[in-house]
């Protein structure tokens, strides 16, 4: 008598259920469900199935639609391995996207500062810098310079630096001029600048170094109301 797949007690192996993946994973359901799932697997394992109907969708499909407004709470996942396939989704969604209605840009970009960039894992960072790059492309300039001066505005160090970060990679891939030439930012750099923590005053001057190669001579008047160390 073969007794695969019979528990002693009267219902099946969760081993042996077609609906179950591996490590507690529950694949079964709609992936609207699936995204919220209690179990880790199986959200990371939707996050992934997300990603590519992104990737194989139409612009115009409701897929795009559907998911816009969960991308702050998905790559907030508190499971690593979940966390970075909702951040792969969110890449897609953004590559893809031309509607981004329902988007929530400045939460979005707070939760990539803080979760994506801050940890400093070099492919997660990767996938971060490309989201922040995909927001300015194709949202509203104004939500994400809040989200970026959120960051950077945070009593979190680690996020304060993945926020300064953040900015210097815009400015590396569309100059100063797209960013209002960083008016809106010179102020609170100035106060990380003027810290007394070396990695915040560290990234603050890779800001200005980064400042001074697209604008020359137009810095000085910021970098005069620096404090003198």
């Amino acid at each position: 008598m073969n007794l695969d797949g019979i528990d002693p007690f009267g219902g099946k192996n969760p081993a042996t259920n077609p609906s179950k993946g591996a490590a507690g994973s529950d694949d079964s359901g709609p992936l609207s469900d699936r995204v919220k799932s209690k179990l880790f697997k199986t959200r990371q394992n939707a996050f992934a199935e997300l990603a590519e109907e992104f990737k194989k969708a139409d612009p115009s499909e409701p897929v795009f639609s559907e998911y816009a407004s969960g991308f702050a709470k998905f790559i907030a996942d508190t499971n690593p391995a979940a966390q970075e396939k909702a951040l792969e989704a969110l890449q897609a969604f953004l590559a893809k996207a031309e509607n981004t209605t329902g988007f929530e840009t400045k939460a979005v970009l707070k939760v990539v500062c803080d979760k994506g960039i801050g940890p400093g894992k070099p492919h997660i960072k990767k996938i971060a810098f490309d989201v922040v790059c995909y927001c300015f492309e194709k949202c509203q300039k104004q939500d994400v310079f809040d989200g970026v001066l959120d960051s950077i505005n945070s009593k979190n160090q680690k996020t304060q630096c993945a926020g300064v970060q953040a900015l210097c990679e815009l400015l590396v891939n569309y100059g100063a001029k797209k960013l209002d030439y960083l008016k809106p930012f010179f102020a609170s750099i100035e106060k990380l600048a003027g810290s007394t923590s070396s990695p915040l005053r560290t990234e603050a001057m890779n800001f200005y170094k980064e400042c001074f190669r697209h604008m020359g001579e137009a810095l000085k008047p910021f970098l005069n109301k620096l404090k003198k160390a």
